[in-house]
């Protein structure tokens, strides 16, 4: 597992997140409805909002606003877990 240093500001900013399939398996088009399940229940377990969204193949980038900056970490591992 990777030591990431991060640096959280106390403001709400929108953050700039990468996620990437295990292994870059070529599996999240072909299941997109499952991902998008996946945000869905992220967005209500958490609180924070979508402000961008692409979707490729292997990984996807997202455009995000969290109320608590400190939750990031959680969001990404919410989104992989479902």
């Amino acid at each position: 597992m990777s030591n990431y240093k991060r640096y959280y500001k106390e403001l709400n900013n929108p953050v700039f997140i990468t996620i990437v399939t295990k292994n870059r398996q070529n599996i999240l088009i072909d299941y997109i409805d499952i991902f998008k399940i996946s945000l869905k229940k992220s967005t209500e377990k958490f609180q924070y909002k979508i402000i961008a969204c692409v979707i490729l193949h292997d990984h996807c980038h997202l455009l995000i606003q969290a109320i608590d900056a400190n939750e990031i970490p959680l969001i990404v591992r919410d989104i992989k877990y479902n």
